[in-house]
C-alpha cells in the first residue's frame, strides 16, 4: 500500500523533472533491448522501470517499496513461458539485425566498388585522349558495360566468376591497396577490356 511521507514534499523545482526522468529511463529501456544476451535485456529493462517508478513516487511525495515496484513491472504470463517466448523473439530479432547489418555492409561495398569501376573507366578515357570532348559517348559506353558485366564482388563470388588481375599502376598506401583489391575482385579487368574495345570501335567508326 502506498505510504504518504509527510516529511518529504516535492518542491516546485522537482516536479518538472518528472518528464525528463521518464524520457531518460525510457531511452535506457530502449537501449537495453540491444543487449546481445537472452533475458538480460528484460532484466535490465525491468530494473530501470522499477527505478523510474520509485523516482516518480518520490516526486509525488509518496514511496513505493520493492514489492510494489515489482508488481507494477510484472507482466502477464508465466516466467517459463515468458522465457521461452522471449528467447525465440530475441533470436529472431538478432537474426534480423545481423542480416540488416550484412546487407548494409554489402551495399556500401557494392556502391564503392562500382564507383571505382566508373572512375577507372573515366581515367582510361582521359589517358587515351577520349576526354574531354566525347562525354556523351563515354557515358553511354560506361552505362552499357556496367549493365553487361557484373561488377559487384559478392555477386561475382556467388556466381563463381573469374576475377583476372587488372593492370593498375602501383601506388603505396592503404587506400590504394583497398582500391586495387575492390577493382580487381569486382571484375575490373573485364570492364577495362570491354571499355577500351568499345572506345576503339567507336573511334574506328568515326574515321
Amino acid at each position: 500500500m502506498l505510504q504518504r511521507t509527510a516529511q518529504h514534499q516535492p518542491t516546485p523545482r522537482e516536479r518538472p523533472l518528472s518528464q525528463s526522468r521518464i524520457v531518460t529511463y525510457a531511452l535506457g529501456v530502449g537501449l537495453a533491448s540491444l543487449i546481445p544476451f537472452p533475458i538480460a535485456d528484460s532484466i535490465v529493462g525491468g530494473w530501470l522501470m522499477q527505478s523510474l517508478y520509485g523516482d516518480l513516487a518520490r516526486l509525488r511525495g509518496v514511496s513505493l517499496n520493492g514489492k510494489q515496484k515489482k508488481t507494477l513491472v510484472k507482466r502477464d504470463g508465466s516466467f517459463i513461458w515468458g522465457c521461452l517466448v522471449g528467447g525465440v523473439v530475441w533470436l529472431v530479432k538478432k537474426l534480423i539485425k545481423t542480416l540488416t547489418v550484412v546487407l548494409l555492409v554489402k551495399e556500401v561495398v557494392d556502391e564503392a566498388t562500382l564507383a571505382i569501376h566508373r572512375a577507372r573507366m573515366v581515367d582510361l578515357a582521359l589517358e587515351r585522349g577520349h576526354l574531354p570532348g566525347n562525354e556523351a559517348k563515354v557515358q553511354q559506353a560506361m552505362t552499357r558495360l556496367m549493365a553487361k558485366y557484373e561488377g559487384r564482388i559478392l555477386n561475382r563470388w556467388l556466381r563463381r566468376m573469374e576475377t583476372p588481375r587488372a593492370e593498375l599502376p602501383v601506388e603505396l598506401g592503404f587506400g590504394a591497396q583497398v582500391m586495387r583489391w575492390l577493382h580487381c575482385r569486382g571484375g575490373g579487368a573485364k570492364l577495362e577490356e570491354g571499355f577500351l574495345q568499345h572506345l576503339e570501335e567507336s573511334s574506328s567508326s568515326e574515321e
